[in-house]
């Protein structure tokens, strides 16, 4: 889950609810993918958000034991129209902007 899929692509409003809302999936039929290149045979897609917390409760309920959990200010991909590239190649947000998560990590393990 990101930002990317509560705020609309100028940031400026909130276009979907922060916490899964099974009844009402986010539909999109535009046949873009994430992948380079590749064609999709079908375009219709059915998205759901999870909050940083249903993850982490689904992992600990699962038995695991979280070790960190990391939010980052960068995604891998051009998520908002506003973020710019840095040296490494990861999208960013501009100095001028205030800074907001855009990708997290979790690490955890299945005690032995």
């Amino acid at each position: 889950m990101s930002l990317g899929t509560v705020l609309d692509e100028s940031s400026e409003r909130i276009t979907y609810g922060y916490f899964d809302d099974v009844d009402n999936p986010i539909v999109s039929d535009d046949g873009a993918t994430y992948t380079d290149g590749g064609t999709l045979a079908s375009t219709k897609s059915y998205e759901w958000n999870h909050s940083i917390g249903e993850i982490v409760m689904a992992l600990i309920g699962r038995g695991l034991v979280l070790d960190s959990l990391i939010e980052h200010d960068w995604t891998l991909f051009q998520e908002f129209p506003w973020l710019v590239e840095d040296e490494s190649g990861l999208s960013v947000i501009p100095e001028e902007r205030p800074g907001i998560p855009l990708s997290f990590s979790i690490l955890a393990h299945k005690p032995a």
